[in-house]
């Protein structure tokens, strides 16, 4: 799918925006203006989308001896070193130029968080394409939740430890003693796969509660094949979500991260945790990317549509046929075929492919009109809530007094 939304007579601005300046409003992409440009978006030519570099690799390593904690990194970066070979870790294999030299200029950073089944290979078909655009690329593997260790799965400690992986990495980049220079700070992305979008919508300034939680699974109640199936309404889930992650909310501290300016969150997981009300604090320019592939379950496709009207401006859509979570990932190496064959078979090669080439249009235009085309917006800082009722009074202090945080 070639991005084509420099054709804009072709599509209506939502009524809502018209005759306001709002500084967060994109484009609303009615069903037939999403037909007309999913014809498009095949005929627009890569160069379009940002002059086509080498790509460079490096491979980076964190440690936080206190949490028994150990951060992998992977970079892509534009270079204009022609030493590409073929790269081969943990059983993936790429091409790059490995260790090259970072191509003069401050470039974009773009920080890709994986889905839960997945690391930071699982990607890299992706990071090389935007790397080859322009961007800095930075793909991390989540330290507690990745294919290989998931402990805490469908927890809201789960959303919040990735939200500070990707914090503690954009840290280490910006102080980093190479990329820290190569690094345009005022133009930061994020793009996140299911959970990982998740993730980027909190670091964007969303505020999760449950209020949508209570009858998300009404409809499928007495369909017991289906809440088996459904990824969010079979008994384990239900019972994870209700006690592990409501008991949590409603969030009262935003995670918002400021210094990232343009979010795409790619079939986000835990959508109906995202109220109206709490999307009215996600600032940052959006894209979500839906997946309409023949097996996601009724429900969970429903969500996906509903999600995208409960924001307060019309956030950019792009709806990709044929694919599912799997189709978004890098084919499998050999040795995952046999362990993964859900995610590693859900397309043939050829959709694959195909499935690729249509996500990474609607991301490369994206991040292209967001971060490249023009300079961000500087966004505000996130909001502050009053707590309810005086705190205990230290020890020896008389009377009340109120308490932020």
């Amino acid at each position: 799918m070639r991005s084509t939304l420099r054709h804009r007579s072709l599509c209506k601005q939502s009524p809502h925006l018209a005759g306001h300046d709002h500084p967060f409003s994109v484009l609303f992409l009615t069903l037939p203006c999403l037909l007309v440009l999913q014809a498009l978006l095949f005929l627009v030519p890569d160069r379009v989308l940002g002059e086509v570099h080498n790509v460079g690799f490096q491979a980076l390593v964190s440690s936080l001896p206190e949490q028994e904690l150990r951060q992998d990194i992977n970079i892509w970066y534009p270079t204009e070193s022609r030493r590409r070979r073929t790269i081969s870790l943990q059983s993936w294999t790429f091409r790059a130029a490995n260790r090259a030299p970072v191509a003069p200029g401050r470039f974009p950073l773009i920080l890709l968080s994986h889905p839960s089944a997945g690391s930071r290979f699982t990607l890299h078909n992706t990071a090389s394409w935007l790397a080859a655009r322009g961007y800095i690329v930075a793909a991390l593997t989540h330290p507690r939740d990745n294919l290989d260790y998931m402990p805490a799965p469908y927890t809201w400690q789960m959303l919040m430890q990735r939200c500070q992986d990707i914090e503690r990495v954009l840290d280490l980049l910006l102080g980093h003693e190479v990329f820290a220079q190569a690094i345009d700070e005022q133009r930061i992305g994020m793009a996140g796969f299911g959970a990982g979008g998740t993730c980027a919508l909190l670091l964007g300034g969303a505020l999760a509660d449950c209020s949508l939680w209570t009858d998300f699974c009404k409809d499928a109640k007495g369909d017991e094949a289906q809440l088996n199936r459904d990824p969010y309404c079979n008994p384990w889930a239900v019972n994870r979500i209700g006690k592990d992650m409501c008991s949590q909310l409603p969030q009262k501290t935003s995670l918002a991260d400021t210094r990232i300016k343009a979010v795409a969150a790619v079939n986000p997981s835990f959508t109906m945790l995202f109220s109206h009300e709490g999307l009215r604090y996600l600032y940052p320019s959006v894209l979500l990317v839906h997946s309409a592939g023949k097996r996601t379950e009724r429900l969970e496709k429903e969500e996906l549509q509903a999600f995208g009207q409960r924001f307060s401006f019309p956030p950019l859509q792009a709806v990709i046929e044929d694919a599912d979570t799997g189709a978004f990932m890098a084919p499998c190496p050999e040795d995952l075929l046999n362990e993964l064959p859900e995610l590693c078979y859900s397309v043939d090669p050829k959709m694959r492919r195909q499935v690729h080439g249509r996500l990474m249009a609607a991301l490369g235009d994206f991040f292209n009109r967001t971060l490249v085309q023009k300079l961000p917006r500087s966004l505000p800082e996130p909001p502050t809530f009053e707590l309810m009722g005086p705190p205990r009074p230290e020890e020896g202090e008389t009377g009340n007094r109120r308490s932020r945080r």
